[in-house]
């Protein structure tokens, strides 16, 4: 699904050369053991064609980084497993300093806040029919 979703996605941005910014799609899963998915991701990326055009990122309710702050843990979760296929051009054009602010952005945001406070919001995500206030 991942691959036919992706090589849509380069016919897209082929047909589209004017698209330079906020081109990506995501692809939602409903396998759930952490540990499959990733092995399965690990698989796409090693036979991923489409890398000069498209580049794969995975997201997972359980994803964990080894070492990292708790904060940090919530950087790649989602409320289901997601792929998002990224246009390389996209990425390219946004140079190397804006993907670094945004990651950096992303790490400042998350530390600080405390892991209750991320905790609290990520639990409003999982329950349908929240009230966002």
């Amino acid at each position: 699904v991942v691959k036919d979703v992706g090589q849509r996605f380069q016919e897209f941005l082929a047909k589209n050369p004017s698209i330079e910014s906020a081109a990506i799609f995501f692809v939602v899963f409903p396998m759930n053991d952490f540990g499959d998915y990733y092995d399965w991701f690990l698989d796409l990326e090693e036979t991923w064609e489409l890398m000069d055009s498209v580049i794969v990122a995975p997201f997972h309710p359980d994803w964990a980084f080894e070492g990292e702050a708790d904060n940090l843990q919530y950087e790649k979760r989602s409320p289901f497993p997601i792929v998002s296929l990224v246009s390389t051009k996209v990425v390219d054009a946004a140079g190397e300093v804006a993907t670094k602010r945004i990651g950096e952005h992303n790490e400042q945001l998350l530390l600080s806040k405390s892991v209750k406070e991320l905790q609290s919001l990520w639990d409003q995500c999982l329950r349908p029919n929240v009230d966002w206030e």
